[in-house]
């Protein structure tokens, strides 16, 4: 499955996702995501990775997904380049605990994968197993995990490439 090929409309999660992962950084003395190492998000998922190599291994794993945003400055706009690309994948497990997933790139590079459990038991073994508390966020290793709720009220596990969304908040706080 060609990730291009698949139709896509705007969709409020997606849009609430990207709203929810800004934040107020210090950005100073950060130098540019591209410049850093890839991340692991999770196990054999890293992050920096092209919409192409997510799909390929997405592909390989037999899951299917769907485009729930895609973006870009229009044509002409003069400001560096911004664009966001949403995933849904809907059946996809985080050790032996299913769940569905957010996959959200940022100028097609993985930036972050949001993961809702299907039962209280997965989310409580994943966020103990990473000693997440209720609504806790944890750096380490470049990774920034958080354990909240989302606008519909459901609970998510997030797994963040934190120098990623730091370049993606910088951008927002310069150019919008």
């Amino acid at each position: 499955m060609d990730w291009r090929s698949v139709k896509w409309a705007p969709a409020l999660v997606g849009t609430a996702l990207l709203v929810a992962s800004f934040g107020c950084y210090d950005n100073s003395g950060l130098g540019s995501a591209e410049s850093t190492p890839p991340v692991a998000l999770l196990k054999g998922v890293d992050s920096r990775q092209s919409p192409e190599q997510v799909a390929r291994w997405l592909s390989d794993k037999g899951l299917d997904w769907a485009v729930i945003e895609a973006s870009d400055l229009p044509d002409g706009d003069t400001r560096p380049r911004f664009s966001i690309l949403e995933w849904h994948v809907d059946d996809f497990t985080v050790g032996d605990v299913s769940g569905q997933t957010y996959f959200s790139f940022y100028n097609d590079q993985l930036m972050t994968l949001w993961f809702y459990p299907r039962d209280q038991a997965g989310l409580e073994r994943i966020a103990a197993e990473a000693g997440l508390g209720e609504k806790a966020t944890i750096v380490r290793d470049g990774v920034r995990l958080r354990r909240n709720w989302d606008f519909r009220g459901e609970q998510y596990i997030a797994y963040e490439d934190e120098r990623l969304v730091q370049e993606m908040d910088a951008w927002l706080t310069t150019y919008s």
